[in-house]
């Protein structure tokens, strides 16, 4: 059983997360809604993701092959509440995975003060489904209650010179007509290819080479 899986990111998509393990091995990993737009709002292609993976079989309701997916967690603790969330009856992995918006520690507490506005509230969740939730798991979920919120998917720090670096070459580019955005992109895609740049003229020397601007 696949319990971990450690790489970098290649893509972000609408419901999961592509790494590379190893060059040449993508595995594309199901994440919840929530942890999902920490993804995105933290991490960028090329960054470092560490995911607590649980295997699942999806099995066709029409019939036909089954296929194995992985889903993907920011720490043990999401994976558990996942676990024990989805022994609901009529709460099943797919569901749970656009349900669970909000942190699993909220979502516990919730349940364990029998606050059903929040729980019918999740996407797909409705008041008869947030009733089923409670009644099955209250007193089982209160450990997930008094958890700190995990932060393995916020960005990592980065040293002074290099925000330095990234914001002097987008400044450049803003001279040169280009939008921030469109500037910060650019910019961020060239370091992460080229970290050992060292100063923001080799940076745009390297943007206009490689033809990254789009222009010409």
């Amino acid at each position: 059983m696949i319990s971990k899986i450690e790489g970098k990111i290649e893509k972000i998509a609408d419901n999961s997360v592509t790494v590379v393990v190893t060059p040449g091995v993508f595995w594309d990993i199901f994440v919840p809604s929530g942890i999902l737009s920490r993804l995105k709002q933290t991490k960028r292609k090329g960054d470092e993701l560490t995911l607590y993976t649980l295997e699942y079989i999806e099995f066709p309701s029409g019939g036909g092959n089954a296929y194995p997916h992985l889903i993907g967690f920011a720490d043990e603790n999401d994976r558990e509440f996942f676990r024990m969330f989805t022994t609901v009856d009529g709460v099943g992995f797919k569901k749970a995975l656009k349900a669970l918006t909000k942190p699993a520690k909220d979502i516990a507490h919730a349940i364990e003060t029998e606050d059903n506005s929040v729980i019918s509230s999740l996407p797909g969740f409705g008041g008869r489904t947030a009733d089923k939730v409670v009644a099955a798991l209250r007193g089982k979920v209160a450990k997930f209650a008094l958890l700190k919120e995990s932060e393995p998917l916020v960005a990592e720090k980065r040293k002074p010179d290099e925000i330095t670096l990234e914001n002097d070459a987008v400044a450049i580019l803003q001279q040169l007509g280009y939008n921030e955005k469109e500037g910060r992109a650019m910019v961020q895609k060239t370091i992460s290819e080229s970290p050992k740049v060292k100063s923001p003229e080799e940076l745009i020397n390297i943007i206009f080479k490689k033809g990254l601007t789009g222009k010409g």
